[in-house]
């Protein structure tokens, strides 16, 4: 699972390969859901997740569920969450 990176704070700028970060360090919360049970989650430096083989095995085998992510701050904790629905 991957997603594009954005920035909350000063993220205005386009000089470099990629926006301001904002934050003193990249992290993320990803997460699967289904009926607001956590089937399993992950904290990331990076803007992807190599959802390990037996989670989603279990996650397709039970029906459609949510793929989550929202990025980490310090300074308030995490961001709202964003998804996608997996109906496989």
């Amino acid at each position: 699972m991957s997603w594009i990176r954005r920035g909350r704070i000063a993220a205005d700028g386009w000089e470099g390969p990629d926006i301001p970060l904002g934050e003193s360090r990249e992290r993320y919360l990803a997460r699967l859901v289904r009926n607001g049970s956590v089937l399993g989650q992950a904290v990331l430096p990076e803007p992807r997740w190599s959802i390990p083989a037996a989670l989603w095995s279990a996650a397709v085998a039970g029906g459609a569920f949510h793929a989550e992510v929202a990025q980490l701050s310090d300074e308030y904790g995490p961001g709202p969450f964003i998804g996608r629905m997996i109906n496989v």
